[in-house]
């Protein structure tokens, strides 16, 4: 839900901003591809370090992000280092 509201901070409601970061994810077929080859699914509650990489290559790196990484620097794990 960080994430997602991280990406869409003018949602009321984590809960949709959840279900517009699904919907975006659905519509751009090279990121929801890339994000299944990690495990993602339409019912993931949660992303792990490699997904939110794989999210910042596609996409730019909202603020709130920016901060979160900086306290857990473990987010922003490079893809050719996950196992």
């Amino acid at each position: 839900a960080n994430v997602a509201v991280a990406y869409y901070p003018n949602y009321a409601y984590a809960c949709s901003a959840v279900k517009a970061l699904r919907r975006s994810i659905a519509e751009h077929a090279c990121l929801l591809k890339d994000l299944t080859d990690q495990g993602y699914t339409a019912r993931t509650a949660s992303l792990t370090p490699v997904q939110i990489g794989i999210l910042l290559s596609y996409w730019w790196i909202p603020e709130q992000l920016k901060y979160m990484a900086v306290k857990n620097p473990y987010l922003l794990v490079s893809k050719k280092y996950a196992k």
